[in-house]
C-alpha cells in the first residue's frame, strides 16, 4: 500500500512535497480526471482499487476509471486492463495487451509473451513451436527494455530450449539481469538451474562466478559458490564468505562464522580481511580468544592464534593491510568486491 504514494509524490500532477494533504492530492487528480486526463484516471483506479488510509476501497469506481483512461489511449492502463481480464475474457485481454504493446507500453509485450506460452492441449506441435518462437521474439524486446519478468521468463525458454536453441549460459546471465533489476524469484531459478554445475567449478572459477552473482544482488547464488571457493583456501573467498554471514546476505547471520572466516582471511593474507579484523579487534580486543575452542578451525590456524600475541593486536592487522593499500574500511570493501 505504501507503494501508492509514489503516484502523488512523482506524478505528472505534481504538487509541493508535503504542501497538501492525501485526501487534497486525491481531489486534484479528481480534478485533472474528470477533465479527461487519461493518466490521472489511471492513477485514481490504482488508489481506489486498494484503498488508502482514509481514502476507501471502491472496486466499481476503480474498474470504471480504469476502463476510461484505456479507452483514452493511456497506455498502462490498457496494459493493466488487459492483466485484469485475462484468463476470463481472454480475447478482450489480447485486445487491449495489443494495443498498449502497440504503443510501446512493455510490460504488455511481456504479457502477451505469457498468453503466447500458456499449455493448451489442442495445438499441434508446429503451432505449438511457432508460438513459443513469437514469445521468444516478445521476451526478447521486453527484456532488452528493462522488463524483469521478460527477463526471468526468456532465461525459462533458453533454459528449456524451448522456442530457441538450449543454452543455460544466457538463460544464467537473464536470470542475473532479472534479479539485478528486483525479482527475487529468479535466483531461486537459477540456482535450481545451476547448483549441480557448480559443484564442478574450481575454487578460482567459484569465486569469479560468485563475485558476479554478488554484483547482482543473486546473494545466495553468491554465498553457495564462495562455499565452494574456500576449499581452495582461496584468502578472498573466506573474506566474501565471513561478510555474507555477517551481514546475512544469501544466508542467515552468524558472529562465529564471519569471526571464523575473517580471521582465516586475514591470516591467509587476504587484505580487506586483515583490516576488518583489525577494526574488531579495536572494539573487542580478546575476539580470537573465542576461536580457540572451535574444533572446526584448522589447527594450524589456532596454534598461530595461541602462539602469536601480535595476532590480537589491531595495530598488527592494520600494518600489514596498509602494505597493501587498505587504509579504511571503503578500501577494504573496494578491493573485495572489486575486479583486483
Amino acid at each position: 500500500m505504501k507503494k501508492l504514494l509514489l503516484i502523488f509524490s512523482f506524478s505528472l500532477f505534481a504538487f509541493a512535497s508535503g504542501a497538501l494533504t492525501l485526501r487534497e492530492r486525491v481531489t486534484a487528480l479528481e480534478k485533472e480526471a474528470g477533465e479527461g486526463n487519461a493518466e490521472a484516471m489511471y492513477h485514481l483506479s490504482t488508489l481506489y482499487e486498494h484503498g488508502f488510509d482514509s481514502i476507501p476501497s471502491d472496486s466499481l469506481l476503480s474498474r470504471s476509471l480504469l476502463e476510461k483512461s484505456a479507452l483514452a489511449g493511456y497506455a498502462p492502463a490498457q496494459n493493466y486492463l488487459g492483466f485484469k481480464l485475462y484468463p476470463a475474457e481472454k480475447d478482450s485481454a489480447i485486445y487491449w495487451l495489443t494495443k498498449a504493446a502497440d504503443a510501446g507500453e512493455m510490460k504488455a509485450v511481456s504479457n502477451l509473451a505469457y498468453i503466447l506460452l500458456e499449455p493448451d492441449s489442442t495445438l499441434s506441435p508446429k503451432l505449438r513451436s511457432a508460438r513459443d518462437s513469437q514469445a521468444v521474439t516478445l521476451l526478447t524486446k521486453a527484456s532488452e527494455a528493462g522488463v524483469p519478468t521478460a527477463m526471468a521468463s526468456l532465461a525459462d525458454l533458453y533454459r528449456e530450449g524451448r522456442g530457441v536453441e538450449k543454452d543455460t549460459l544466457q538463460a544464467e546471465l537473464l536470470y542475473l539481469d532479472a534479479v539485478s533489476a528486483g525479482l527475487s524469484d529468479a535466483e531461486m531459478k537459477l540456482l535450481s538451474m545451476s547448483h549441480s554445475r557448480y559443484s564442478t567449478l574450481s575454487p578460482e572459477q567459484a569465486l569469479e562466478e560468485g563475485l558476479r552473482a554478488a554484483r547482482s544482488e543473486a546473494h545466495t547464488v553468491a554465498f553457495n559458490l564462495y562455499r565452494r571457493a574456500v576449499e581452495g583456501n582461496i584468502p578472498r573467498a573466506h573474506t566474501l564468505l565471513a561478510d555474507a554471514y555477517s551481514s546475512a546476505k544469501g544466508t542467515d547471520y552468524s558472529h562465529d562464522l564471519a569471526l571464523r572466516h575473517y580471521a582465516m582471511g586475514a591470516m591467509a593474507g587476504d587484505p580487506s580481511a586483515q583490516f576488518i579484523l583489525a577494526e574488531l579487534l579495536e572494539i573487542f580486543p580478546d575476539a580470537l580468544n573465542s576461536l580457540s575452542g572451535n574444533d572446526e578451525m584448522p589447527a594450524e590456524i589456532l596454534n598461530r592464534i595461541n602462539t602469536h600475541n601480535d595476532y590480537s593486536s589491531p595495530q598488527y592487522w592494520y600494518s600489514l593491510a596498509s602494505q597493501n593499500g587498505i587504509t579504511s574500511a571503503r578500501d577494504a570493501f573496494r578491493r573485495l568486491f572489486g575486479n583486483e
